[in-house]
């Protein structure tokens, strides 16, 4: 008699313990988590203000991953799809993608779409400190055409911008000197 009391007391003691031990491992993974949540507002907000920096120093290209009209969405090439701000210069071109590669449509200067260079005039951004983007308005001067352009700039680089109020593009932000595009004749 006397082991099995002694028995059933050192299985309760391993019931507490292995209670206490899972009881911790949830405060654990709860605080791991806490954790993981606070690096990621804390990795936003970074995000944000480089991307701060970024529209601010009116030096950068929207790259076009993604085009959405009234009939028509479709994936495209963003290094002959973009929009180029180079302080109060602009471009913004569509080309099409083609057998051909990137590479021989730019020695041959075709995109098979258009290029619109000009004067970028009315410049406009806002931040929204608590969703962490930014709205940027402008219009770009392209003779002779005259582009209304609105992005929105999540801190984690995803852009929508809504060109003329009715065709959507979604793509990601770059440097210039980084962006790989390829800019063709203009009209």
């Amino acid at each position: 008699m006397y082991e099995t009391i002694k028995g059933m007391k050192t299985l309760k003691i391993y019931l507490v313990c292995l209670l206490l031990t899972l009881g911790f491992f949830g405060i654990s993974e709860n605080s791991n988590s806490q954790s993981k949540k606070e690096l990621r507002k804390i990795q936003s907000t970074q995000n944000y203000f480089l991307m701060d920096s970024v529209l601010n120093s009116k030096r950068f290209v929207f790259k076009i991953d993604f085009m959405m009209g009234t009939l028509y969405s479709t994936a495209v090439n963003p290094a002959v799809n973009f929009i180029e701000v180079d302080g109060d210069k602009g471009v913004l071109q569509v080309g099409f993608n083609s057998a051909n590669s990137v590479i021989e449509e730019f020695e041959r200067n075709v995109i098979g779409g258009f290029t619109a260079k000009g004067d970028i005039l009315s410049w406009k951004l806002s931040q929204d400190s608590k969703k962490l983007n930014h709205l940027l308005k402008f219009n770009l001067l392209a003779m002779p055409f005259d582009y209304d352009i609105n992005l929105t700039v999540t801190s984690d680089n995803h852009v929508t911008a809504l060109i003329q109020g009715q065709v959507i593009w979604i793509g990601h932000l770059e440097a210039i000197d980084n962006s790989g595009i390829f800019i063709g004749q203009t009209l």
